[in-house]
């Protein structure tokens, strides 16, 4: 880390005669988050060079959201000042009939808005009685005058989301709210496994969105830019007319290249979209096999370094432990899909039972993130 930088700064709030309490302070959308001490001072630790979203809240005040540049082995000190949120501001608990829609309309919001994985099904927001709600011009207002803390149980994370409020109106639904990512300790090996295999499939499913718009010819309208090392455009070339391997397409690619990735979000004027993410991209042999879908023929031919950007789950920490442990021991990671019929043979117009489950191998635990299977009934002949 002898090249990475540290963000330092203190924390004051605006019309209070002093500090009190805790500040969260955290880079948007990433898992590097700190809480600041008792006289508002913070540091973040081993940031690598980028563009980040620098964010501050503490309890009663606005969130404070700032674009910085970090530089490699540079130091920073910051010094924020939080404004206090309107005191007439007063909202009512919200009454457990209203609760589970209210809590979905809100997960729904982060979806579409922030992109946060595709998993917030299994979220559990675990201090959800910190929501409250008024009205406002014939608008309902939820907010949360603390740090909601939502538990990701299939891959160990705790996002800590700070919301401002969740406008919600007859025709639309507007958010005000940045979050980060803190890792969970596993209490067993097997906890362990678990979410090392789920947050692979999370890095290897970014990886097959990107190919997919490589060989659609749309990774510009998905938010990807390809460059070399001195920023100037890649281009790749695609040999369709490979036949060695049956649904495989062949991709020349540079030995070294950069994917510049930009989401595209809109959150109104309050907040800006999240900083652009550069992911370095190395190909020793200069060529891979892609099938239609994006999978890759051999995962050990490219390697990537930095955040892929996937529309539903780049806000997601990319986790090299994970990559590392699959090269290791691939089969501890490995799915293993089990399908049941209602009968062995079939006479043509007869219906086809079938069900499907997916475990996670060898502890055989049904939490996979895998969610469609794909059946192809074929001939003799195939």
């Amino acid at each position: 880390m002898s090249n990475a930088s540290n963000i330092s700064g203190q924390i004051s709030l605006r019309g209070a005669e002093k500090f009190y309490g805790k500040s969260m302070v955290f880079l948007g959308r990433t898992a590097i988050g700190t809480f600041s001490d008792a006289a508002g001072d913070f540091t973040l630790s081993n940031v690598k060079s980028g563009i980040y979203d620098l964010s501050a809240f503490h309890e009663g005040y606005s969130i404070f959201s700032s674009r910085i540049r970090v530089e490699e082995g540079k130091n920073y000190n910051l010094k924020i000042e939080l404004k206090e949120i309107s005191k007439s501001r007063k909202g009512s608990k919200i009454r457990s009939t209203a609760k589970s829609s209210l809590i979905k309309v809100l997960k729904d919001e982060l979806i579409k808005s922030h992109k946060i994985i595709g998993l917030l099904d299994s979220v559990l927001i675990l201090n959800e009685d910190a929501l409250q709600f008024y009205l406002k011009n014939d608008s309902n207002v939820l907010f949360s005058k603390e740090v909601l803390k939502l538990q990701i149980k299939p891959i160990g994370y705790q996002l800590h989301l700070c919301l401002n409020d969740l406008v919600i109106t007859r025709t639309d639904t507007t958010i005000h709210a940045d979050y980060w990512y803190e890792p969970e300790h596993p209490l067993s090996r097997i906890t362990h496994l678990r979410w090392t295999a789920n947050r692979h499939r999370l890095y290897a499913q970014s990886k097959e969105f990107f190919f997919k718009n490589l060989l659609l010819g749309t990774l510009k309208e998905s938010g990807f830019e390809l460059v070399n090392e001195s920023g100037d455009s890649v281009k790749i070339k695609i040999d369709t007319s490979y036949s060695r391997v049956p649904g495989y397409v062949l991709i020349n690619l540079p030995e070294v290249f950069y994917v510049n990735g930009v989401p595209k979000l809109a959150i109104g004027d309050w907040y800006s979209p999240p900083a652009t993410n550069r992911t370095k991209v190395s190909c020793p042999s200069g060529k891979v096999l892609v099938s239609k879908g994006g999978q890759l023929f051999d995962y050990r031919s490219i390697s990537f370094e930095g955040q892929i950007i996937q529309n539903s789950i780049w806000s997601t920490p990319v986790d090299y432990e994970a990559r590392f442990l699959m090269y290791n021991d691939i089969s501890q990671l490995r799915e293993d899909i089990i399908t049941v019929t209602d009968k062995d043979y079939y006479y043509p117009r007869e219906y086809v039972w079938l069900s499907g489950f997916v475990f996670n191998k060898p502890f055989m635990l049904q939490d996979s993130l895998s969610k469609v299977i794909h059946f192809q009934l074929i001939d003799k002949s195939k």
